[in-house]
């Protein structure tokens, strides 16, 4: 044993001793080292996503469909279609789901916003999903979706990310598409029929998302539908259009 050794075993223990002999040095350096600072951010705003986006999705909730679709009761009646929410995407984005968690997110990023938009977020963008509440469902469309929104201009905080989403909605609402296509709540329509009526109105290809596919309902419902623009905001043909059974007819249960 080392003359140091010798010299610590007569004050420590000594197994403290022999681990200075056989831990590097390098090892006891970086464990002195003070660990790195979070990058998660803590202002209003968020770093610029180095993401490509050059497209967005602007998902819409039928709201009989999706209290449906999500088992809520009583069944929500809004007047028009809802927010599911507003993704950034790209062209490899092939599944039409948007881009997902681009950057760091801070609570306290989101709270200012809703606590100033709640009027307008509860009548267009609430959420149907007992498990959640409103809250948490607008909390997670922006930490899943709006932090990828950041290095554009009208997006690029939470609260401008939030008032750009319910600006499309209204401008581009799913109750009206289906109104002037002359879709009638309650109808039943092929697949191929559906998506002609409301592409041709839109003027442009929109996805549309059903659920009751299983193997003993002969009828599918619409629940959901998605508008797709460019990096301007132009209405343009969704990549993916495929949400539905082709096979079965759908069931319009609310416009």
């Amino acid at each position: 044993m080392s003359k140091t050794c010798k010299t610590w075993s007569m004050e420590s223990p000594l197994f403290i001793c022999m681990l200075l002999i056989l831990i590097p040095r390098h090892a006891l350096i970086l464990a002195t080292r003070s660990p790195k600072r979070s990058n998660v951010p803590d202002t209003a705003d968020i770093s610029p996503s180095k993401v490509v986006v050059d497209r967005f999705i602007l998902a819409q909730y039928s709201p009989i469909g999706a209290s449906i679709h999500y088992g809520k009761r009583p069944v929500s009646k809004q007047p028009k279609w809802t927010l599911h929410g507003l993704w950034p995407s790209n062209s490899q984005d092939d599944r039409g789901e948007g881009l997902k968690k681009c950057g760091g997110i801070y609570k306290p990023i989101i709270d200012k916003p809703i606590a100033e938009m709640r009027k307008d977020l509860m009548e267009s963008w609430p959420n149907y999903d007992p498990t959640n509440t409103n809250e948490i469902f607008w909390a997670h469309e922006y930490q899943e979706h709006g932090t990828c929104a950041s290095s554009t201009e009208s997006m690029n905080t939470a609260k401008k990310y939030f008032q750009e989403s319910l600006r499309l909605l209204n401008l581009h609402n799913m109750k009206d598409i289906m109104n002037k296509a002359n879709v009638t709540p309650g109808d039943i329509y092929t697949l191929k029929d559906l998506r002609h009526k409301i592409n041709k109105v839109a003027g442009a290809e929109v996805q549309l998302i059903c659920g009751g596919v299983t193997r003993i309902d002969p009828v599918q419902y619409l629940y959901e539908a998605r508008l797709c623009f460019d990096a301007k905001l132009n209405l343009v043909s969704c990549q993916n259009n495929s949400g539905c059974n082709y096979k079965k007819p759908v069931r319009i249960v609310d416009v």
